[in-house]
C-alpha cells in the first residue's frame, strides 16, 4: 500500500471534517423535528412535565440536605 502524500492527508482530513459537520447538522434537524412531533402529544408533555418536576424536587431536596449538613 502506497503511503499517502501530504495533499492526500489534507484532502482526507478536510473531507472527514466536512462530512462530520454535515451529518451533525442533519442529525440536529432530525432531532428537532422528532422533538416537535413528540411534544405535540399532550399525554407525553404531561408525563415529561411530571418527570421534570419530580427531578427538580429531588435535586432541591439533595441541595437542601447538603446545605444543612454543613
Amino acid at each position: 500500500m502506497k503511503s499517502k502524500n501530504r495533499l492526500d492527508r489534507i484532502i482526507d482530513e478536510v473531507t472527514s471534517r466536512t462530512l462530520v459537520g454535515t451529518v451533525s447538522v442533519s442529525i440536529e434537524k432530525m432531532a428537532e423535528e422528532i422533538a416537535k412531533e413528540t411534544l405535540s402529544d399532550e399525554a407525553f408533555r404531561e408525563s415529561l412535565h411530571s418527570l421534570v418536576r419530580d427531578a427538580a424536587k429531588r435535586i432541591m431536596a439533595e441541595l437542601l440536605a447538603a446545605e444543612q449538613a454543613k
